[in-house]
């Protein structure tokens, strides 16, 4: 799957899927932030297609996220402190 600006791009052209991110003609700065808000916004969306696909799984799956992150990520401050 590719994110492109155009599907008879080289790249475009070489995938299987493709994904239309609009670009603006004329000023760089422009265009790539259109597209990587544009890409930005596909790749979300994808993401919340496949959470919501599988919520009760995504949610356990966060719930362990944040036992683990309890103790090895958020808990190194406190640690740090005393």
């Amino acid at each position: 799957m590719v994110i492109t600006s155009g599907k008879d791009t080289t790249l475009g052209r070489m995938a299987d899927e493709f994904l239309f991110a609009p670009t603006a003609q004329g000023m760089d700065r422009m265009w790539s932030s259109t597209f990587f808000t544009a890409a930005k916004f596909l790749l979300d969306l994808m993401y919340a297609i496949a959470f919501c696909g599988d919520y009760a799984g995504s949610m356990s799956l966060n719930q362990r996220y944040e036992t683990i992150g309890a103790f090895t990520f958020w808990g190194l401050n406190s640690q740090n402190q005393d």
